[in-house]
């Protein structure tokens, strides 16, 4: 009896672990392996290597999100993959980067909409789209409304909501690595159209004598920049970038942060450019600017 209960125990002992595997729900499952996949896409010895691990990880993804009621569903311990999901829970946004050998980047992105009720019975439903990265073919990047199909493609590593006159504004600051020699930051607005769609840029940004629908600015690649919002002062503080001669002028490989800060100041529903702010002396212990990112962005929620 002694020997038999001996075995039993053994047998369970042998057992409990992939028991306990195969038991982890369909979602854990899920998003253990997008982790996986995630850190192939970062750290692939290859570029075959990380493309393939990206198209199997927007396939999961989309899969996913295109169940009904999936909205609702968290994603919170995914790693490398930047999120945000809008309080009314009118949109969330999937973002993340695939770094290539030549050292540029591609840009993914997913968002999820609400489509707006005909009936006010009728349950909330929401429709996924894929960004399709063209800031190649942009002509005027800094005018010009993009769609969802006509993106400036980025990694996000922040969103600010404002309001005004009950209308909500959601302001992205992103990151482009671009290729060796230069790299961008970028000020975008992100909303939805009436027909539920998402697009970027607005004649949100006043900028001196003129208006646009966002800010990209472009450095050097030996260099950072400090692109970040002020939580205290609710201003969005920038580097101004600058060559080091006037022989330079226009050529963006070669700027470079000259040591004077600009922001930007939400007033009346639009964010007005002011040159030349000494940040510098606003900084404290508590200050959290920083040049971020200029490496992999920490996924927020």
């Amino acid at each position: 009896m002694l020997k038999k209960t001996i075995l039993f125990l053994l047998l369970v002992a042998t057992y409990l672990p992939s028991f306990s595997k195969e038991n982890k729900s369909d979602l854990d499952n899920l998003i253990d392996t997008i982790n996986v996949l995630s850190k192939k896409i970062l750290y692939g010895k290859s570029d075959t290597e990380k493309l393939l691990a990206n198209t199997k990880l927007i396939l999961l993804l989309k899969e996913e999100l295109n169940k009904p009621n999936s909205f609702t569903t968290s994603f919170d311990s995914l790693h490398s993959i930047f999120q945000f999901t809008a309080k009314d829970k009118s949109f969330r946004i999937f973002n993340w980067n695939v770094p290539l050998a030549n050292g540029t980047r591609m840009y993914e992105a997913l968002v999820q909409t609400k489509v707006k009720a005909r009936t006010k019975n009728k349950k909330e439903a929401y429709q996924l789209f894929q960004l399709v990265n063209k800031s190649a073919d942009i002509i005027k990047p800094e005018n010009t409304v993009c769609e969802y199909n006509n993106w400036i493609g980025a990694q996000y590593y922040k969103v600010i909501v404002t309001n005004y006159k009950k209308k909500t504004y959601y302001t992205l600051l992103g990151m482009d690595w671009n290729d060796k020699l230069s790299h961008k930051k970028i000020i975008d607005v992100f909303f939805i159209d009436g027909k539920g769609k998402p697009k970027f840029g607005s004649n949100l940004f006043k900028a001196p004598r003129t208006f646009r629908q966002r800010y990209i600015f472009e450095y050097t690649a030996r260099a950072s920049m400090t692109l970040n919002y002020d939580e205290n002062e609710k201003n969005i503080v920038f580097d101004h970038l600058s060559p080091p001669t006037e022989n330079l002028i226009g050529n963006y490989q070669f700027y470079g942060p000259d040591g004077s800060f600009d922001f930007l100041k939400f007033e009346k529903g639009k964010w007005v450019y002011i040159d030349d702010l000494d940040a510098r002396n606003r900084k404290s212990k508590k200050d959290k600017l920083y040049n971020a990112p200029t490496e992999e962005p920490k996924p927020q929620r």
